[in-house]
């Protein structure tokens, strides 16, 4: 997972001259540790007192975001927007195992930090197209 985010990233760096990619670390607890002030998170429950939260990265217009975890070693899970049958990429957070489900009260988080970074799609098909 994480070398593809870092492929993604590389190609739109190196392709694209005037690109304005978002970029941020932040810790377990949703502070901001460096980068991109303009990229604010949204706490679904709270690290250090509940055993399961969701991260949310608020959005900006046309941007789509990427967070990944500073430790390859975990995963991604993904919650559910109220009302909805599906998860959503927008909810995230991270545990240790593949098999853990928030819905069937799956495991309690792990406590890592992650970088979170956002760029334009529309950038990516216009790096494509030149590339082709």
């Amino acid at each position: 997972m994480i070398s593809d985010v870092l492929a993604v990233y590389k190609f739109l760096k190196d392709t694209i001259k005037d690109i304005t990619i978002f970029e941020a670390l932040f810790s377990y607890d949703g502070t901001l540790v460096e980068g991109n002030d303009v990229i604010k998170l949204r706490l679904h429950g709270a690290p250090g007192k509940d055993r399961v939260w969701f991260y949310e990265v608020l959005p900006i217009e046309d941007y789509i975001f990427v967070p990944f975890p500073v430790n390859p070693a975990v995963y991604v899970d993904y919650g559910k927007q109220e009302g909805r049958l599906n998860s959503n990429a927008k909810f995230f957070r991270y545990v240790a195992s593949p098999m853990s489900k928030y819905a069937q009260d799956g495991e309690e988080n792990v406590e890592v930090d992650f970088i979170v970074f956002g760029y334009k799609p529309s950038d990516l098909i216009k790096a494509r197209k030149s590339k082709s």
